[in-house]
């Protein structure tokens, strides 16, 4: 995905689909109040989204939040990331990992208090 400057639409940014006119081949996206148009032809510039990283979802909350953990990218499993993601979910978090990998990562290094289960 690339910034689309003349839009003022950047990469990571989330919108919802407004409208959808097929007669003059538009869309309508609103992305956090603003309404920005495409063209048909222009749809290749947006992407689906249906899942949300850490770091763009501080600051918001959703009704409820599954993290999936991987041990890939086990650098970046730190207490804090981590906290910041079970705190997203207004009602429900759950992470879902495997046992024998994640253990090693786990033990000790995020307490129980302050994280819902």
């Amino acid at each position: 995905m690339q910034n689309d400057y003349n839009r003022d639409v950047f990469n990571g940014d989330l919108g919802i689909i407004e409208k959808i006119n097929r007669i003059d081949q538009q869309m309508v996206v609103n992305f956090e109040g603003r309404q920005v148009e495409y063209d048909f032809g222009d749809l290749d510039e947006l992407a689906l989204a249906y899942v949300l990283s850490i770091h763009k979802s501080q600051g918001s909350e959703f009704p409820c939040v599954v993290i999936p953990l991987h041990t890939q990218h086990y650098m970046m499993l730190q207490r804090n990331l981590l906290y910041t993601a079970v705190t997203r979910g207004k009602s429900w978090s759950s992470w879902s990992a495997r046992r024998r990998r994640w253990r090693w990562r786990s033990s000790g290094r995020i307490p129980a208090e302050g994280i819902r289960r």
